[in-house]
């Protein structure tokens, strides 16, 4: 058994909203000689509905010839605060992105299934022990991605599947923020100041165990909710 990460030809999807760190996990595959393709599937299925993310899914499949690695990115989105929100608001940080992420990882399942592959969903340390005022419906959502990692776990188990998330810290662009308006370097501070490390997340913190658990290397592990933060969530 080798003892580095070997991603070498490994076939890649990413399905998340196109930021910041989604960039970065892309490269990072990249990097280690994987062939990649990444979707937006909120924004298909705003555009072709459920049926669009099962076809979307189904032609990146295809263009890879096959699939090996699963990513899932749940974006962080700064809504109004729970009392003052309405249903658009609802719609636009928990039932959308929720819907299309567990629906792109039931169109993946079955190549998975064949390959015997890995799934990792990204989260956030919110999902787990709440967040500011503004982001408390985003946390819910991804409080249930964080459940439905461990319950397909246990489902895909049988069939030599894993399934781990990782959840980031406080990013520098996002989770610092108290409304729609968004986060300021005085609020950043702020937050940084919760992280043991002394510092706000970075996508390339983050990027180093999602290709860990995309690999061999974590051949045993299944169900794992794995925390790149700097110490948050322990510190909690």
């Amino acid at each position: 058994m080798t003892n580095r990460i070997d991603l070498l030809n490994q076939k890649v999807l990413i399905a998340g909203t196109d930021n910041a760190l989604r960039k970065c996990v892309y490269s990072a595959f990249t990097d280690e000689g994987a062939d990649v393709r990444a979707m937006d599937p909120v924004d298909t299925m705003d555009r072709a509905g459920v049926e669009g993310i099962q076809a979307a899914v189904a032609s990146e499949i295809a263009r890879l010839g096959g699939l090996d690695v699963l990513v899932v990115s749940m974006d962080v989105s700064s809504q109004p605060r729970l009392d003052h929100a309405g249903v658009e608001h609802w719609d636009a940080a928990f039932t959308r992105p929720l819907k299309s992420a567990i629906f792109a990882t039931q169109a993946a399942t079955p190549t998975l299934r064949n390959s015997r592959g890995a799934i990792v969903n990204l989260g956030s340390i919110i999902g787990q022990m709440g967040a500011r005022p503004g982001l408390s419906i985003t946390s819910a959502a991804i409080a249930c991605l964080i459940h439905e990692t461990r319950m397909l776990a246990l489902r895909l188990s049988p069939d030599q599947v894993r399934v781990n998330c990782v959840c980031h810290g406080y990013l520098q662009d996002a989770e610092i923020t108290d409304g729609p308006s968004g986060g300021d370097s005085k609020a950043s501070r702020s937050v940084a100041t919760e992280v043991p490390f002394g510092r706000l997340t970075t996508p390339e913190d983050v990027v180093g165990t999602v290709l860990f658990l995309a690999s061999g290397q974590s051949r045993f592990l299944t169900g794992n909710i794995v925390y790149a933060d700097g110490g948050t969530f322990a510190g909690h």
